[in-house]
């Protein structure tokens, strides 16, 4: 089943030129997809049209099949079953650990002894502390940016550059949660430019380069593809042309 399809997408700002251009993609059911592509390639253009904060230009973008901009109370649903982490934290730097996630969970339809648990459960799972974020250094800010976007135990979930800039303890904790998401039935889309995580993650890939999908499919089958492929990045190099940057 198709949950994340995106169908002949065009974005563009002020200046005109295209961010996106006329893009095409599916993401089927319960998969783990890697979004590559440099910077400004139209990454996280696409993650912003997925989570609402943007409208494409033209084309459609649905999430198990419900268009998001035509039906408010139908998107609404589907945005409740959704969870999202940006490249840039939206915590509360003045609130605890444990504030933080239980507000989120509660906008999320959890009760306030719901959220609690929960919340216990994933500051205990991402060994953070209870304390204030602001304390937090990059890495803990990353591991709880996470644990709030899963607090609902979310059907789709989509993260930007989830590991980023993190350190080696928080960047396997956060691979090891996305591992189980996906084991208890999650479709995962996550952007990155870290090509061995996605090796290590990812079931599928996306190759986006100037704005414009250049291949997709599974992982397996784009290596055995072409015998010059010997790795991940001799894959991202034949459609990019750059290294990417991590």
């Amino acid at each position: 089943m198709e949950i994340i399809e995106l169908k002949n997408v065009d974005k563009s700002y002020k200046n005109n030129d295209k961010v996106l251009d006329n893009i095409s993609f599916t993401i089927l059911k319960n998969t783990i997809t890697g979004y590559l592509g440099a910077n400004g390639a139209g990454k996280s253009t696409t993650i912003k049209l997925l989570i609402g904060l943007i409208k494409a230009d033209a084309g459609e973008v649905t999430i198990k099949r419900i268009n998001l901009y035509e039906d408010n109370n139908s998107s609404l649903s589907i945005r409740k079953s959704t969870g999202c982490m940006l490249e840039y934290d939206t915590l509360y730097l003045d609130l605890t650990a444990m504030d933080n996630i239980k507000y989120w969970g509660q906008l999320h339809g959890l009760s306030e002894d719901e959220a609690e648990d929960k919340g216990k459960e994933l500051l205990e799972k991402m060994k953070l502390k209870n304390i204030l974020v602001s304390e937090y250094s990059n890495g803990m800010k990353k591991r709880l940016s996470f644990a709030k976007s899963i607090i609902h135990n979310p059907e789709v979930l989509i993260l930007d550059e989830p590991t980023s800039g993190v350190d080696f303890e928080s960047r396997i904790l956060i691979r090891e949660l996305i591992k189980e998401l996906h084991e208890k039935g999650s479709t995962i889309f996550l952007s990155s430019h870290d090509l061995e995580e996605v090796r290590k993650l990812c079931t599928n890939i996306i190759i986006i380069d100037h704005g414009k999908i250049q291949i997709q499919g599974k992982l397996e089958d784009i290596m055995k593809s072409n015998e010059e492929y010997n790795n991940i990045e001799d894959v991202y190099t034949s459609f990019v042309g750059e290294t990417i940057e991590s």
